[in-house]
């Protein structure tokens, strides 16, 4: 065995391996955060299990590691609850989910998009009042409903009322939240909750979040959970959340941020729904003037 191939086994090696003890070092969860671009590293793992020249203890450790991370790789949708299997009876509602950046000057083409695809509820994070005034000049009265709140420059727009509403700002226990409930007919009663939470530099924070995440929203209402939560479906953080919480996860293998490179190569911007909702299909949308780029989900309800 050379000594590139043992520097290569054990790098490698230990990233694909590491990951699954974040529980107990909140700050390795990073690598989870990158298990796509693992796998990719792994390739040439398994061109040395396939190798008759490599040694027996190389081809073995080619093997882990190539299983390691292929199973990381689908455990986010082989791990997803199954949605309702009955079609007929559900009724469209459309909800976007989009980090607008506070630095954003391409309101307008934000108030086009949303204006295009007409969805239901918005949910938008970093957007300040100033820029909240604008985009409402720009929208018109295509959103009559707007709810805001002390929480971290998060809005919600809604083609019609709620319920009930309300929101909390970010400390260092909780992440900064939007919600509301909403009834439509045929669609009936949910709780629609906007998320932003801490970034991955700050681990123990954003375990705090997800973990407030996880034990503090109600379990006897229907819920979509949309927003920034900035971590990628593999993230062991995310993973314990939306399984707690039995939620659907939605786009796994798309990506929204950063939107400034040629193509994103991440998904940190997620929407989960509980199992009683059908998640139809999930789209990002395009480069709106923000580093993310906004989620786009159709779902079926039933009244």
């Amino acid at each position: 065995m050379s000594v590139l191939t043992r520097i290569y086994l054990l790098v490698v090696g230990s990233a694909s391996i590491a990951g699954e003890f974040s529980a107990f070092y909140p700050p390795i969860d990073i690598l989870n955060y990158c298990r796509p671009w693992l796998l990719l590293a792994s390739i040439p793992a398994l061109i040395l299990f396939l190798s008759r020249q490599a040694s027996q203890t190389s081809r073995l450790a080619g093997l882990l590691i190539a299983t390691v991370n292929l199973a990381y790789f689908f455990y986010p949708v082989l791990s997803n609850p199954a949605g309702p299997q009955d079609l007929e009876k559900t009724k469209p509602l459309k909800i976007i989910a989009f980090n607008v950046w506070h630095l954003n000057t391409s309101l307008e083409r934000v108030a086009d998009f949303l204006q295009k695809e007409e969805a239901d509820v918005v949910l938008l994070q970093e957007m300040p009042s100033r820029n909240l005034k604008s985009l409402r000049r720009y929208l018109g009265n295509g959103y009559p409903f707007i709810h805001t709140c002390d929480c971290r420059n998060m809005v919600l727009l809604s083609r019609y009322p709620w319920e009930v509403a309300g929101g909390g700002q970010l400390t260092w226990a909780k992440p900064a939240t939007i919600w509301a409930r909403l009834t439509k007919p045929g669609r009936g009663s949910y709780r629609i909750v906007g998320v932003h939470t801490a970034t991955p530099f700050y681990p123990e924070m954003h375990t705090n979040h997800t973990q407030w995440l996880a034990t503090k929203l109600p379990r006897d209402e229907r819920l979509i959970v949309a927003g920034d939560f900035n971590a990628t479906p593999w993230s062991n953080r995310l993973i314990s959340m939306t399984t707690k919480l039995e939620l659907q996860r939605s786009a796994t293998f798309q990506h929204t941020w950063p939107s400034h490179f040629l193509m994103p190569l991440f998904l940190i911007d997620n929407v989960f729904v509980s199992q009683t909702i059908k998640i139809n299909h999930t789209r990002i949308g395009p480069d709106l003037g923000s580093d993310h780029r906004p989620v786009i989900v159709d779902l079926g309800m039933t009244g």
